[in-house]
């Protein structure tokens, strides 16, 4: 997969709109810091990091017509592009060593920003957009056995 990297002026710019969109207002989102978007759910890391839940994902992505993806790195300031399709075998953290060896904080979105995707070093998984929610919970039967960091999706109401 190759991955774009876009130049400071854009890369603040899509920050600035993720930040705006999705209620992040500081280094960490959720589960580790509170949002005011009810469209979240924060998963257990060992759960959601199986190839199976992986191209389910990427799978749902491809459905809704996402092509491409953008990464930003939480504490950096330059996102990244690229494009997503059947071919491409490893998506989100897996890709780049950034996430998979330092276990840091990552964001993926679409330029729509109407889903997203985030990782921390905590372990969790938090997916974002009504959309991509609903798709989860009815693609995957035990979501609700794996959301312990999850404040915003009561286990007994699911």
């Amino acid at each position: 997969m190759e991955k774009k990297q876009l130049n400071r002026e854009e890369s603040l710019n899509i920050k600035a709109k993720l930040n705006s969109v999705w209620d992040i207002t500081g280094y960490y989102w959720y589960p580790l810091a509170k949002t005011n978007r009810n469209d979240v759910i924060a998963f257990d890391f060992p759960f959601i990091n199986t190839d199976l839940k992986m191209n389910f994902l990427k799978d749902c992505l491809i459905t809704h017509g996402v092509t491409d993806i953008y990464e930003y790195w939480a504490g950096n300031e330059l996102c990244y592009k690229f494009a997503l399709n059947h071919e491409v075998e490893q998506l989100f953290w897996k890709s780049d060593p950034y996430f998979s060896e330092c276990y840091n904080e990552g964001f993926w979105f679409s330029k729509e920003m109407d889903w997203i995707i985030y990782f921390t070093h905590e372990e969790t998984c938090t997916l974002g957009g009504e959309w991509l929610i609903t798709t989860v919970k009815q693609g995957w039967h035990d979501w609700n056995k794996n959301i312990k960091w999850d404040t915003k999706n009561d286990k007994s109401l699911n």
